[in-house]
């Protein structure tokens, strides 16, 4: 991700372009192999997300068209999507890079907020549904 600084405004971020894009079964095969598990859950039910941590960096640009760039843990995720857990309220419909920073060529899936709900202090979890992903 490059971060550029605008003397005249908030930082934006776009997502470098050497990092391929990637589908969400190539990218939780990934996962699975680099904690050398066999099999993947990737193949059963698409809804069905299992708990799993792992680094993200994510480029989030709201419906107003502001993006922001964080890194963030998962919570969970599965072939269709996956959430974090996040300190600020993230708007439904914001559009969503993640780059899996913790594989080979840091692929990159599309997506978009689906719901935020507050889990108590400060914290929401932020659930993210891949786009244009078939399952």
């Amino acid at each position: 991700m490059k971060t550029t600084n605008h003397p005249s405004g908030p930082q934006t971020a776009t997502p470098e372009a050497s990092a391929p894009i990637a589908t969400a079964d190539e990218v939780i095969a990934q996962l699975y192999a680099r904690h050398g598990l066999k099999g993947s859950r990737a193949n059963e039910r698409s809804s069905e997300r299992f708990p799993w941590v792992t680094s993200l960096a994510l480029v989030i640009i709201d419906p107003q068209g502001t993006p922001r760039t964080l890194e963030v843990l998962t919570h969970d995720i599965s072939a269709g999507g996956f959430s974090f857990v996040y300190r600020q309220f993230l708007h439904v419909g914001s559009m969503v890079r993640a780059e899996f920073t913790v594989l080979p060529n840091r692929p990159r899936l599309d997506g978009i907020v689906r719901n935020c709900v507050h889990v108590g202090g400060i914290n929401h979890r932020i659930g993210v549904q891949f786009t244009g992903v078939e399952g």
